[in-house]
């Protein structure tokens, strides 16, 4: 059974993975394994799928996890697209994410009937699930009736627990996404080469000469990474400049590249702002809505518009989505960028210049048409009359909690007041408190243990973050697992780690079929499971 398991797991069909067996078994043993036909390995598989659900069902009744989240990711590692309905959970300090269910995306509505499937196999697993669910998370959202699926069943969910859930409406997911895409049309080729040349020159240097810019490193074909080094670039760009005519530096980036490198940096920089406050809060869409308005404000840019006054649009309007910017309007702004960019505009030759007027314009109206695509998509993502039953996933990585006041996590943990009390005594809650009091303190008195918790990046991983619950010598052991439920939530600390084993799952929905459900997807996703559930 492991073997036909693990090549099931590969994503290859019950007749390849028939096939595979066979041919080994022939090479290995000469057939004493006997015939190993399709209808045997689907049989071996539906024994497979019932051993996972059994095992997640004895381990939440067990104890030992005090909530868990659902995670419903849309995934195209496959020949057709499908939700992954995924169970997270903390277990002995790591975070584990385990496949549930399969939905097939189809063409027409199907969102009742997946809330309906993903009930019915929560009530398999978890029969109080309605108290033990702390949160939902959406990912990876593609497509209308997908995205729709995905916040109908999250809505549901949400209104049949008995207590508020967090949820992770993934707008880091999204506001990054409205960077990259916006970052596509700065990064052209011409633009990364001189970014790739001027980085290597300046590290090229530091290796040489312990004086030189501290540089950071650019990790190639990472709009992430090209972006903080913008950011770096532009925080010292005097320092930069100096060391160009110091080694006569031959690549020597155009003033136009330096101020659309500062358009791109202070755009980032707004982004980030918001991102930093929706960490811990309730779900607020007024932070976004704040965020567009002022880049509307400081770009001078005109919209949302609604079909009747696009009429008083001029001819020469750049426009996107929505809103426009007139040429005139996106020079101000880019004068407005400091000094030097003052300068530099006004210095350009007119074909530069209008080539950096027309790219800053497409940026700046693609970024705040997805902003306002961003805020209308939430419209829907609350349940009406259930906006507060639905929290924003706070801090519960240490580097993070320990700059919470104490008076903001206990709130949170009143959140889950009655959660706790189902699994964890009354000594037990009081001691998270305390921990989280104590590691706060140290972090707040002691310079050693600030300096360790800041040594942490903020991309960290729950286990990493946390590992055997003794933070810079703090015991947070009670702590960390009130956290790791919170940490479940979050769709940034359970990266999915099935998608790099293998590049497409041997898998299609069968045309013209209206079942939401495909035994060979969930035979090869269970099998994936089934290879780690060890691990839990």
């Amino acid at each position: 059974m492991n073997t036909c398991v693990k090549i099931v797991a590969s994503g290859v069909s019950f007749k390849q993975a028939a096939s595979l067996y066979q041919e080994m078994m022939d090479d290995i043993w000469a057939m004493e394994g006997g015939q190993c036909s399709e209808r045997r390995v689907m049989n071996l598989c539906r024994v497979m799928c019932a051993m996972n659900l059994e095992r997640l069902k004895d381990l939440f009744k067990s104890g030992d996890v005090w909530a868990f989240a659902v995670a419903l990711e849309v995934c195209n590692c496959a020949g057709s697209p499908f939700i992954d309905v995924r169970v997270r959970f903390e277990h002995d300090g790591e975070i584990h994410s385990v496949h549930l269910i399969g939905i097939v995306v189809l063409d027409d509505d199907m969102t009742d009937r997946s809330v309906d499937l993903v009930e019915k196999y929560l009530n398999i697993i978890a029969p109080l699930w309605r108290t033990k669910l702390i949160g939902v998370s959406l990912s990876n959202e593609t497509g209308s009736t997908a995205r729709g699926c995905t916040q109908g069943i999250l809505n549901k969910l949400a209104a049949e627990c008995d207590f508020p859930i967090y949820g992770d409406y993934c707008l880091a997911n999204k506001l990054n996404q409205l960077l990259r895409e916006a970052c596509r049309i700065i990064f052209t080729v011409d633009f990364t080469n001189t970014l790739t040349a001027l980085v290597s020159r300046v590290r090229s240097v530091k290796k040489r000469n312990s004086d030189a810019l501290n540089c950071l490193k650019m990790v190639e074909g990472s709009w992430e990474s090209a972006v903080k080094v913008l950011q770096w670039l532009v925080a010292n760009q005097t320092r930069v400049s100096e060391f160009i005519q110091e080694f006569q530096y031959v690549g020597v980036p155009p003033p136009a590249w330096w101020v659309i490198a500062r358009v791109v940096t202070n755009v980032a920089n707004r982004v980030n702002g918001v991102l930093l406050q929706l960490r811990g809060s309730t779900y607020d869409r007024q932070l976004v809505v704040d965020l567009m308005n002022h880049l509307s404000m400081m770009t001078r840019a005109v919209g949302p518009f609604i079909s009747s006054e696009f009429l008083s649009i001029s001819c020469e309007d750049i426009v996107i989505g929505s809103f426009l910017l007139n040429p005139v309007a996106t020079a101000t702004f880019l004068k407005s960028q400091g000094n030097f960019a003052s300068n530099a505009v006004d210095s350009l030759q007119p074909d530069t210049y209008q080539a950096l007027v027309n790219v800053t314009s497409t940026f700046v109206l693609t970024v705040l048409s997805k902003l306002s695509q961003i805020i209308s998509e939430s419209n829907s993502v609350l349940p009406e009359g259930n906006s507060s039953s639905i929290y924003q996933v706070p801090a519960f990585l240490p580097n993070k909690l320990c700059k919470v006041r104490h008076q903001d996590f206990v709130v949170a943990m009143q959140l889950q007041r009655v959660r706790l009390e189902k699994r964890f005594s009354r000594d037990e809650i009081e001691r998270i408190e305390a921990q989280h009091r104590t590691l706060r303190n140290a972090y707040l008195l002691d310079k050693r243990v600030s300096d360790e918790l800041n040594r942490l990046p903020d991309c960290c991983s729950f286990s990493e973050g946390w590992g055997e619950g003794i933070v810079a010598g703090v015991d947070c052991r009670v702590l960390r697992s009130f956290c790791g439920a919170l940490a479940a939530v979050a769709s940034s600390s359970t990266p999915r780690v099935d998608d790099s084993e293998f590049i497409l799952i041997n898998w299609c929905k069968t045309p013209f079929s209206h079942s939401i459900t495909d035994f060979c997807l969930e035979a090869t996703l269970h099998a994936q499971n089934y290879r780690s559930r060890s691990t839990y």
